[in-house]
């Protein structure tokens, strides 16, 4: 069969890919209204739908948690532009990889060439960065994390490869459906290939490859971030554009979660994160002074259980008649509006646990509160402040920031000054203000429209004059906060 070359035709799959782009947008859009996101204004008579950001007092509006993320995606094209010699000449050896077109696609023969030290950087950097990278001998039930790295190092390399050819053909003028970079294989020759390139045994390729194929394990709705790979008993197939684009680490903890076999290991792992984040945090604090205690079990009454943990408490000297209450949740970064309000509700049960566990040590006589931490001089302390913490991910607009706002590690590390961490209530109140938004939240708020069938439909935007992104840079002093200008 050959593809047409008639512009109607192609115009008309064009228009269709754009109504698809709008329809799914609209579907976020409705889903958003489902999770109590938005509320709905009807025009009946103008046929109009327009889509209202819910928000209560003290809430971000979308989409400035995401705007104060964007940053961070910013870090990456400039430390690959940082390194553009060495990119460049990557991109170069890769035009150089033996290879032919087969069937209208891109068919590699020079897979020694992928091994080049220069192609495994270009491609690492081109790869987005896992937030909270998982320790090397991480079970992931089958495989190790690091066999797992081995493993998307090689299949990544290939990936980058394909398309890499596929470009430099479709700039040279030649019909792009002659060229795609779409991969089909024989499963023996891709096990063994993957095998080359990355050390691993065969049983440990065909392990990762079970775990990657769409639909195994049982899952009711795959996904295909989550599970690239289209497998048959004697083929392998994949589109090289979702290899890289995928957060790989992150989305195998999102893909052990949802298989049955895997759960527990996933949930370990995710509990783990909070290990993490609560440890950099402590020791970020112990940087500026502070007093502070983590794992704090707070006990039931007349013995039965206990009522929770507290994950951090700290003070500071200077200020010992106030007390930090910090909540860890692990929550993965999000990508789409159902794992928004998954986070956000998890980050709201945070502030549940913050609140019951002020409220306990508020009653509570100074003698047993010095069982729980012999610091700070309970019967000096007059108030607490309490702060939910997650890695890497934001709440929607129905999180409310007043009493207990949310942060990131990565804001704190990107925003926070010296000045914020002077005391408890200084970092409480940063954290409520997010001054590194205020020249989004300050942006005008509009609406865009689409139009679908007979319906119009309004969704929220942010207009802005000139770079709405929230500005900073890493925290520095005394490998902390960065001091405040001026």
């Amino acid at each position: 069969m050959t593809p047409t070359n008639d512009p109607g035709v192609i115009g008309a799959a064009g228009d269709f890919l754009l109504h698809c782009r709008d329809y799914s947008t609209l579907v976020d859009a409705h889903v958003g209204y489902n999770r109590e996101m938005f509320d709905i204004e009807v025009d009946e008579d103008r046929r109009r739908v327009r889509f209202v950001p819910r928000l209560a007092e003290g809430t971000a509006p979308q989409p400035m948690s995401l705007l104060e993320d964007l940053p961070q995606e910013r870090d990456v094209i400039e430390a690959a532009f940082a390194a553009r010699d060495r990119m460049e000449r990557a991109a170069a050896l890769i035009r150089e990889v033996r290879h032919h077109f087969e069937c209208g696609r891109v068919v590699i023969d020079g897979f020694e060439q992928l091994a080049t030290p220069e192609i495994a950087e270009f491609t690492s950097r081109l790869q987005a960065p896992h937030d909270i990278p998982l320790d090397a001998d991480a079970d992931l039930g089958g495989f190790t994390a690091e066999e797992f790295r081995q493993f998307w190092s090689a299949l990544a390399r290939w990936s980058v490869t394909a398309t890499g050819l596929y470009l430099d053909a479709a700039f040279a003028g030649h019909c792009q459906y002659d060229y795609l970079p779409t991969q089909l294989v024989p499963r023996a020759e891709f096990v063994g290939r993957i095998a080359n390139l990355s050390g691993l045994a065969h049983a440990t390729v065909n392990a990762c490859l079970s775990r990657l194929t769409y639909g195994s394990g049982g899952i009711r709705n795959p996904d295909p971030y989550l599970q690239p790979l289209l497998c048959t008993p004697s083929h392998v197939v994949w589109s090289p554009h979702l290899v890289e684009a995928t957060k790989a680490e992150r989305n195998m903890l999102k893909l052990m979660a949802r298989l049955p076999a895997t759960k527990p290991l996933a949930d370990n792992l995710i509990a783990g994160r909070e290990r993490v984040v609560t440890r950099q945090f402590r020791d970020l604090l112990a940087r500026h002074g502070y007093q502070h205690k983590g794992g704090i079990r707070l006990p039931g009454e007349r013995g039965e259980g206990d009522r929770g943990e507290i994950d951090v408490l700290a003070f500071h000297p200077r200020t010992p008649e106030v007390v930090l209450v910090i909540e860890v949740k692990g929550v993965l970064g999000v990508d789409e509006v159902n794992e928004v309000d998954h986070a956000t509700q998890e980050m709201i049960a945070g502030q549940g646990q913050l609140r019951d566990a002020i409220a306990y040590l508020k009653v509570q006589p100074p003698e047993r509160l010095r069982a729980l931490w012999r610091q700070p001089q309970w019967e000096l302390v007059r108030s607490f402040h309490g702060v939910v913490l997650t890695p890497n991910a934001q709440p929607s607009a129905a999180y409310s920031h007043v009493e207990f706002p949310a942060l990131t590690w990565k804001t704190v590390e990107r925003y926070l000054f010296d000045s914020d961490f002077k005391t408890p209530c200084k970092f409480w109140r940063a954290a409520v203000d997010k001054r590194w938004l205020r020249k989004a939240a300050a942006a005008r708020r509009d609406y865009h429209t689409l139009r679908v069938g007979t319906l119009t439909y309004e969704l929220p935007i942010v207009v802005s004059e000139g770079d709405p992104l929230p500005q900073g840079r890493p925290n520095r002093t005394g490998r902390g906060a960065r001091p405040r200008p001026g």
